[in-house]
């Protein structure tokens, strides 16, 4: 009982400070390891809008260039244009 009562700093166990500094300590690792966190969720936000972004232009140009394709393919393989007089007779109307 006289060893707890000699522990007693200012009415708080001596033990206490040395536990809330512990704490502290603690709380302060977590709360870099929170800012870590955040920033590291920042760049990957970013760099995510950024690919997203990239994704969207190859997108778009791809589909241009895939319509550039068919048109040259239907361009090929219609029957073409005939410039020649019919062969034969040509009676007026």
């Amino acid at each position: 009982m006289v060893e707890q009562a000699a522990k007693i700093v200012g009415g708080a166990p001596a033990a206490l400070p040395q536990r809330s500094m512990c704490l502290g300590r603690h709380a302060g690792h977590q709360r870099k390891q929170v800012a870590h966190f955040l920033r590291v969720v920042g760049e990957a936000v970013g760099k995510t809008e950024a690919l997203a972004l990239c994704h969207d232009t190859l997108a778009a140009n791809t589909r241009a260039q895939l319509r550039q394709v068919f048109e040259a393919i239907r361009a090929l393989t219609s029957p073409p244009e005939s410039k020649l007089r019919p062969i034969g007779f040509i009676t007026p109307n």
